[in-house]
């Protein structure tokens, strides 16, 4: 079994929590960790039903559904930001040393073609269509993330009452199998994280970033 280690940006993310048919939404506020606060902004709430029927099973569902989606300011570092990152990783001594990203192949996709790439709102549920088009693009992905696809990582309190789903970036791929040594997986996270506190400094998005494995 295979499975991957991501650098994660995430641009919006959903709640979905359990309710009784009689229950009173919950304030948005609630949804949203403190950590996340000075970054996103609230969307919607919603009560919603669904029927659940599988043969002669039937069961209806109610639940509080709550968005949230990067605040504009932020959403506007993204194209800049992922390609700083992306040099500042490739200078970490410990990234030369175990050569997880190729400095001269990463340079050579952002000239030919990140520059390219639509980062704006309206793109997002297309660009990860482009990324899969790109010839050489082992770096950058866009995904609708769902935690019970997560196995670690996942930064977000988990509730069998509730599940969080996020879109969001994957700016940095190792690949790993699960069961055998992983030779560099320390080094990866411990990289991840020298560069999100370095560019932290520069950027206020860089704060959004996790290690996750899916």
């Amino acid at each position: 079994m295979s499975a991957y280690l991501h650098v994660v940006l995430p641009v919006a993310f959903y709640k979905s929590k359990n309710i009784k048919r009689d229950d009173d939404l919950e304030p948005p506020e609630e949804f949203l960790p403190q950590e996340y606060a000075n970054c996103f902004d609230f969307v919607s709430s919603e009560r919603k039903v669904d029927e659940i029927v599988i043969g002669d099973y039937r069961r209806t569902r109610y639940s509080q559904d709550v968005s949230f989606q990067l605040k504009d300011d932020v959403f506007r570092e993204i194209k800049a930001f992922i390609p700083e990152y992306w040099t500042a990783f490739s200078d970490i001594e410990l990234n030369r040393s175990c050569q997880i990203l190729n400095r001269k192949k990463m340079e050579k996709f952002v000239e030919n073609d990140f520059a390219n790439l639509d980062f704006s709102r309206d793109n997002l549920d297309f660009i990860d269509d482009d990324l899969g088009k790109l010839y050489g693009n082992y770096y950058l992905r866009f995904y609708n993330l769902n935690e019970r696809c997560v196995y670690c990582g996942w930064p977000f309190a988990k509730n069998d009452n509730a599940t969080t789903v996020i879109d969001c970036f994957s700016i940095m791929c190792y690949t790993d199998k699960l069961g055998l040594e992983r030779d560099s997986e320390n080094e990866f996270s411990d990289i991840a994280e020298e560069v999100k506190i370095m560019l932290g400094k520069k950027y206020k998005i860089s704060e959004l970033l996790f290690v996750v494995g899916y």
